[in-house]
């Protein structure tokens, strides 16, 4: 018989409701209508020069939202950070004589990139100009609504939002219409500074891709008596791959180079150090400043400049970047491929490395509930299909590499357990060629 909440445990949880009803009354102003607000005209520069060397644009993700103090005056409107990937990056590139610009803003979609801007500050676009060498970019999010998302479902549950927000609702429909409008974007800045090398950086993992190695009641870290909500992590973790999955093909279709924060294996990634995990890169729920919750610290930050570094060739300065080739993933990036597992939690592959789009292979996991049904997806927005589990609770089949975008692939199996909790099972796969 299920114990009642009473006591202390039953305060902590008429907390959390309070705190993420503020949550998401915060997070649905966090995008403000073109031109709303008060600011200045100009954008927080390192050193003031006209059609910077170095740009770096975006979101919250690309403005270090969360890691207080802001450089003035854009504390409570595009919260710049200094310890911001871009920014870290900007240290590195001074070192060889670039000037640096630095309009990214916490809230922003494509259209304040391209065309509005925010809080009285012009188009993030305009920061660029013909002599500008290097872009670094993190977009898309906003456009698709899921900083919403993510306040509803931590406030009613992810199955019910999605009954009556429409933000949720749409979430994967959404997700797939960003595409050209992420490729005009990028293809627009790079038409703007046609000698520039514009770096797309993905968003790293937020949830855990899978229930097995995360710690008890950590999440959402900050209330540890309220028990995890797994049916909201596996609603949102398929959802951010998709994302992160059509940020990657639209950085390909526009001949950009692509960041991964996600490599298995790698130093900097972001596997493991998810919302969730005793050892995470990311703010949890703010109670008292709510535009904080669920960014990278400063340590994710400093990783997220550490994923551009590796996969770039950016370390060696502009001529090692430029050799890596635009739109080509370098060298030191493939080498990694010899470190992805080949077994992850309950999962097993059966050929990893460099493979083609279309090619086949094989995967098979098990714990499911015998003869239940298993859905099948992937970073790439495809659909992979479904499988039925057999006598054992396993599945084996084989699947095609989707999409022409070059780096990590993933597939991620979605079905129950023989008790009947959500099982989700997720594993790298294999790095493509492209077509």
């Amino acid at each position: 018989m299920a114990r009642r909440r009473t006591g202390v445990v039953a305060r902590h949880r008429r907390t959390w409701v309070a705190a993420v009803a503020v949550l998401v009354t915060t997070l649905l102003a966090v995008t403000p209508a073109a031109g709303a607000g008060a600011g200045p005209p100009r954008t927080a520069a390192r050193s003031a020069s006209s059609g910077a060397d170095y740009v770096a644009l975006g979101d919250s993700y690309a403005s270090g939202e969360g890691n207080p103090p802001f450089i003035p005056p854009t504390a409570g409107n595009c919260d710049r950070s200094e310890v911001a990937y871009g920014y870290l990056l900007s240290g590195v590139l001074e070192q060889q004589g670039l000037g640096f610009q630095f309009p990214a803003c916490s809230g922003a979609t494509t259209t304040d990139v391209l065309t509005t801007g925010q809080y009285g500050y012009p188009p993030q676009v305009d920061s660029i100009s013909p002599s500008t060498q290097v872009m670094t970019v993190t977009v898309g999010g906003d456009d698709v609504g899921f900083s919403t998302v993510l306040a509803f479902c931590f406030l009613v549950g992810c199955q019910t939002a999605a009954g009556y927000v429409p933000a949720v609702k749409n979430l994967g429909r959404d997700i797939s219409l960003l595409e050209p409008r992420l490729v005009s974007t990028y293809e627009q800045l790079e038409a703007d500074a046609p000698q520039a090398t514009l770096i797309v950086v993905g968003y790293p993992d937020l949830f855990p891709p899978h229930p097995g190695p995360i710690v008890a009641n950590m999440c959402p870290p900050a209330f540890p008596d309220i028990p995890v909500d797994w049916g909201n992590v596996g609603f949102l973790a398929p959802y951010e791959r998709q994302l992160d999955s059509v940020v990657q093909e639209a950085a390909y279709q526009a001949g950009a180079t692509f960041v991964d924060p996600n490599v298995a294996g790698a130093p900097y990634s972001f596997l493991g150090h998810d919302v969730c995990s005793d050892s995470s890169w990311f703010n949890p729920l703010e109670i008292v400043n709510p535009d904080y919750s669920y960014h990278p610290t400063a340590t994710g930050q400093s990783e997220l400049e550490q994923a551009v570094l590796a996969q770039t060739g950016l370390a060696g300065g502009l001529s090692a970047l430029r050799a890596a080739g635009r739109g080509a993933y370098p060298a030191a990036a493939a080498a990694e491929v010899a470190r992805l597992p080949r077994h992850g939690p309950g999962l097993s592959i059966t050929e990893v490395g460099l493979r083609r789009s279309g090619d086949r292979y094989s995967i098979s996991a098990d714990g499911f509930a015998p003869g239940s049904t298993v859905e099948i997806g992937g970073r790439a927005p495809a659909d992979l299909g479904r499988a039925r589990a057999d006598a054992d609770g396993a599945v084996r089949v084989r699947v095609r590499l989707v999409g022409r975008a070059i780096g990590t692939r993933a597939v991620v199996l979605t079905g129950r357990a023989a008790d009947g909790d959500a099982r989700v099972v997720f594993g790298p796969t294999a790095w493509g060629l492209g077509a």
